[in-house]
């Protein structure tokens, strides 16, 4: 009888990388997980909270004039993009074209401004009824407290290139690019959307707490755009146009 050795012992297999779920219409997932998400959250919002007014300060202590109020701001939005590009390029800085792209910054169909003027469209109907049916919002006139209506030009310029550029692509980087997709890549769209609208309505609540409710709503559909284009550059467009609108409100009643 012919003796047959034995199969040598498989070695074991390696353990398996826990699957992340895709989430579907091909959103793109992004490297950073939700626990680095929610800390880039806390750090960005209470780094811009703290540091832009200390940084203010010592030039005009009560923060009064409008040069003081635009000069913080922009330091709140600068300060928002950093943490941002810090996490999504593992704080490297470089080279930023990858950090970029991963925070929404790529191409886009044309198609997508169908879907940003719908978007708007449904904003602005459900904003009148909730101010219809459940409470009127009231909001601080922030074109005005940064120095819109200003008489000297360069403070006007500043807040309304600040209020219409500046806020739209700092914001959508920051809530969109980076937190609504940290939160997507690990959740389905509309917890994510609905948890990141959350957040960006409660960032704007000291203007007017009662704004901050349909400030919510834009921030859902704004990451719906997101969602639907695959960039941000469609949120930061609509961002850019509402807060067109209400700039040119303000201008008027100067």
């Amino acid at each position: 009888m012919e003796y047959q050795a034995p199969p040598p012992p498989q070695a074991p297999s390696p353990p398996q990388a826990p699957q992340v779920p895709t989430p579907d219409r091909g959103f793109p997932l992004v490297p950073w997980p939700l626990r680095k998400t929610l800390w880039g959250l806390g750090l960005g919002l209470l780094a811009a909270i703290a540091i832009a007014p200390a940084l203010v300060a010592p030039f005009d202590p009560g923060l009064e004039s409008d040069g003081a109020l635009i000069t913080t701001q922009w330091i709140f939005d600068a300060i928002l993009v950093t943490v941002a590009l810090g996490v999504a390029s593992a704080w490297k800085f470089r080279p930023l074209t990858g950090a970029l792209r991963q925070l929404g910054l790529r191409q886009f169909k044309l198609s997508a401004f169908g879907w940003m003027f719908l978007m708007l469209f449904a904003y602005y109907v459900g904003a009148a009824i909730f101010a219809t049916l459940v409470l009127q919002p009231e909001q601080e006139d922030i074109g005005k407290e940064l120095g819109v209506c200003n008489p000297g030009i360069g403070i006007a310029i500043a807040a309304v290139l600040l209020i219409v550029v500046a806020a739209p692509l700092t914001e959508e980087i920051f809530f969109r690019g980076f937190f609504f997709a940290g939160l997507r890549s690990r959740l389905p769209l509309w917890p994510a959307a609905l948890a990141s609208g959350v957040v960006f309505g409660l960032v704007h609540a000291p203007t007017g707490p009662t704004a901050a409710i349909p400030l919510a709503g834009l921030g859902v559909g704004l990451a719906w755009l997101y969602e639907k284009s695959g960039s941000i550059w469609p949120s930061i467009t609509a961002h850019f146009l509402n807060n067109s609108l209400a700039i040119t409100t303000v201008v008027v009643s100067c």
